[in-house]
């Protein structure tokens, strides 16, 4: 079995929040374009995950929209600290 201590060792958490699951990229098969971001019946849908909670928005017609959901949830749900992490990479 594969030793997982050293790619623990690499992921940024803080305050529980992996900060790397909102940086790194794209997966291969996303087809909407946007990260958390997904096609939900006839329109798109956007979904968070922090600290094993799971959040969704209302289901929206376009992806951007969906998107501006996705944002509107990181600035809500992560810690300010990961906040300025992230500008910091940007």
């Amino acid at each position: 079995m594969k030793d997982l201590c050293a790619l623990n060792a690499k992921k940024t958490i803080i305050d529980g929040v992996v900060i790397d699951m909102f940086e790194n990229r794209q997966n291969k098969n996303n087809t909407s374009g946007f990260k958390g971001v997904y096609s939900h019946g006839q329109g798109f849908i956007a979904r968070i995950c922090v600290k094993g909670q799971h959040y969704h928005g209302p289901t929206r017609r376009t992806k951007e929209e969906a998107y501006l959901d996705r944002l509107a949830f990181e600035e809500k749900l992560l810690p300010e600290v990961a906040r300025q992490e992230k500008d910091k990479k940007e």
